[in-house]
């Protein structure tokens, strides 16, 4: 895991814990309002010196990385004692400045709060998190094929520790191999497990085996990519290649994956999905709400049919879900089928209008609150054309590990519009890809500005 996501995570969690300590002093001073008799609490306890002791002890104690590790007996463990520890170190500082403890009477109610409502955030995130992987579609099952020490160390582990996603078991031969088929090939045996995998919706594979009898690793994560499976290989001790693929490690074992995504990562996830529910609520309310009456109006004026064109889409782990734009077209039969090209006969003159100007995309924010769309991602294909290009270009598919957008970094690097040709497809492929593996909240930012000024300034590419 990245030094990026981890302090993303941590800080995710650092400002819940503000919050708790915020709230637990609000709160204890508001019972000496009432009950008063003795200093007040908050004129000897400050409330950011206290904050900083706790943010220096849960740090030292590793709190925030047992929670983005999603390690959740130690984040408890660590934080009970972490609190205790800042308690003692509060206690000494009062003791040492002014020769008393202070505040007896609501010492237990001080420290009763703080526990449980540090424990309670811990806990609500994690229901969070729980509730998220289940009503998602987002690698929320994760499965072992291979039964030797390695594949029983890392069950074990996978069953002990939270780590944000549900452990399906060891895939063992007999449910991927009938009796007759085991002296198939290793690499055989494989792309069987892979099929499994995708038959029972286990999202990550880790596959424990002797790597050494294995040969064409790329052909096997080519095609767990295409099925939406995630394929880690861990090594075997006696295969000492040098690998062309990421390492990474998880619970202390060492593995092979073909392409590392940030998104992985539940910190970044969240980060992403805040940003997008405050950045498409803001469009609604400020842009959409007046807007929409506006173009209904011409729209019904110019040709008869619907405000509102709604088309399948094909979105993450290749769920289909219905896309949102203003109507820019004549109702016709080819809408499924036929992408838009320059000066398209079927465009009305409004249509042309907020075609050029991206007017039309604006319902999908409405798409992005209700969970199908992010505002920055690749862009959701027909499904005839993601049935078509899946084919035609390697590395389709994995644009589909992630929400498709509003706007993406093959839109505002000239790649928006008409595809003419694998050329153009292929280009349009890498950028995706690009995206996705270096994804990062400024960069989410950086082509939203982007997109904000070739809205104004006019894409070429537009139509």
């Amino acid at each position: 895991m990245r030094s990026g996501q981890r302090f993303l995570g941590a800080i995710l969690l650092l400002l819940a814990d503000t919050f708790c300590f915020g709230l637990t002093y609000f709160l204890v001073d508001l019972f000496q309002a009432y009950f008063p008799g003795g200093p007040r609490f908050l004129v000897y306890h400050n409330f950011w010196i206290n904050v900083s002791i706790w943010v220096i002890l849960a740090h030292y104690l590793g709190v925030y990385r047992a929670y983005v590790e999603y390690k959740l007996d130690v984040l408890l463990r660590q934080s009970w004692r972490a609190l205790v520890v800042q308690q003692l170190v509060v206690a000494f500082f009062l003791k040492w400045n002014t020769g008393h403890f202070y505040f007896e009477q609501v010492i237990f109610i001080k420290v009763g709060l703080l526990f449980f409502f540090i424990f309670a955030v811990r806990l609500l995130l994690l229901r969070i998190d729980y509730i998220i992987e289940n009503r998602s579609n987002h690698f929320n099952r994760i499965g072992i094929y291979g039964l030797n020490l390695d594949a029983i160390q890392l069950a074990s582990r996978f069953e002990m520790q939270y780590h944000g996603r549900k452990f399906a078991g060891i895939i063992n031969e007999e449910k991927v191999l009938s009796r007759s088929e085991d002296a198939l090939p290793l690499y055989i045996q494989v792309l069987r497990a892979i099929d499994y995998a995708q038959e029972v919706n286990i999202r990550e594979l880790f596959v424990c085996v002797p790597t050494h009898y294995i040969h064409d690793l790329n052909y096997l994560f080519q095609e767990a990519e295409k099925k939406f499976v995630r394929l880690n290989i861990v090594p075997s001790t006696m295969d000492q290649r040098r690998w062309a693929y990421p390492v990474q490690q998880e619970l202390g074992i060492h593995f092979i994956t073909h392409r590392v995504k940030p998104l992985d990562s539940l910190a970044n996830r969240m980060i992403k999905r805040v940003f997008d529910i405050v950045f498409s609520l803001l469009i609604i309310v400020l842009v959409l709400s007046w807007l929409y009456p506006i173009l209904a109006v011409i729209i019904k004026l110019q040709s008869k049919g619907p405000v509102i064109f709604k088309q399948q889409r094909t979105g993450r782990g290749n769920k289909v879900f219905w896309c949102y734009k203003f109507r820019s077209m004549r109702v016709n039969d080819a809408s499924d089928r036929v992408q838009a090209v320059k000066d398209d006969v079927r465009l009305t003159r409004i249509g042309a209008f907020i075609r050029k100007t991206s007017l039309d995309e604006f319902p999908q924010f409405i798409n992005v609150l209700l969970g199908d769309m992010s505002v920055v991602g690749p862009r959701p294909h027909m499904l005839y054309h993601s049935e078509t290009y899946q084919r035609l270009v390697e590395g389709f598919t994995f644009r589909h590990f992630v929400k498709p957008g509003i706007t993406g970094l093959a839109q505002i690097s000239g790649l928006r519009g008409e595809v003419d040709g694998q050329e153009i497809l292929q280009a349009r492929i890498q950028k995706d890809i690009e995206y996705i593996e270096n994804w990062s909240i400024i960069q989410d930012l950086k082509i939203c500005f982007l997109t904000i000024y070739f809205l104004f300034v006019g894409d070429e590419n537009a139509y």
